[in-house]
């Protein structure tokens, strides 16, 4: 059968009646392409068997794939109710958008997708037997020099935000000093001034510690 690969489908076709066939030689559908889906072959015997009815393709309802579906979609439901309560504060951490954002940027933005299409390399030589980390001109740029940059911007990033993140509570001891303070000065005051200004005093008193805690809560988010 002269047969190189296996399976092949062979169609002999008729060599008697209206659609015989001079030539004897079968057709042959090779299996071997990749395609064993039934739709290819049912095209491919409409069009060797042109002038003949052909049954229409139907495929079976395929309940395991339904049942399947169905059941991976009700389980996601549920496991989305169930988590709710404990994914919600995790997806809506400010922090946690803040870090993917910025991870986002410096992967962007440090030429990672440049070197990632063009395949640059990693170093060069520079012609006089040492390396190059940094390739000369606009158009072109090493791995190593992507990853120096990197971390440069990441060092200034990290020194920006310890920056924010630090300052508020570096700054509570120095108001808790000069609420201390405050307050010792007023009770002085008070015991001179009488009922109205120690009522006015505590009042001030209150109001103070009342900014302090506001703004340590607000720099603690």
């Amino acid at each position: 059968m002269m047969l190189n690969t296996a399976p092949v489908l062979l169609l002999f076709h008729p060599t008697t009646g209206p659609n015989a066939k001079l030539d004897n030689t079968p057709s042959r559908y090779d299996f071997s392409t990749g395609t064993d889906k039934a739709e290819p072959i049912h095209a491919w015997l409409t069009r060797q068997l042109p002038n003949i009815p052909h049954p229409e393709f139907r495929r079976p309802i395929n309940y395991v794939k339904i049942a399947i579906t169905t059941t991976a979609v009700l389980g996601l439901i549920t496991f989305g109710t169930v988590a709710a309560p404990y994914l919600l504060p995790i997806i809506q951490n400010r922090n946690l958008w803040a870090a993917v954002s910025l991870i986002a940027v410096l992967l962007f933005t440090s030429g990672h997708m440049f070197n990632h299409i063009r395949k640059v390399p990693y170093v060069a030589a520079d012609g006089k037997g040492g390396v190059s980390y940094f390739a000369g001109g606009f158009q072109n740029q090493f791995g190593l020099e992507t990853q120096i940059v990197a971390a440069l911007c990441k060092s200034f990033y990290f020194l920006f935000f310890s920056w924010i993140l630090l300052s508020p509570w570096l700054l509570l001891p120095l108001l808790s000093i000069l609420l201390e303070i405050f307050r010792k000065g007023k009770g002085a005051m008070l015991e001179e001034t009488g009922t109205q200004e120690a009522e006015r005093g505590r009042e001030e008193e209150r109001e103070l510690k009342s900014v302090v805690i506001q703004f340590q809560e607000d720099f603690s988010r």
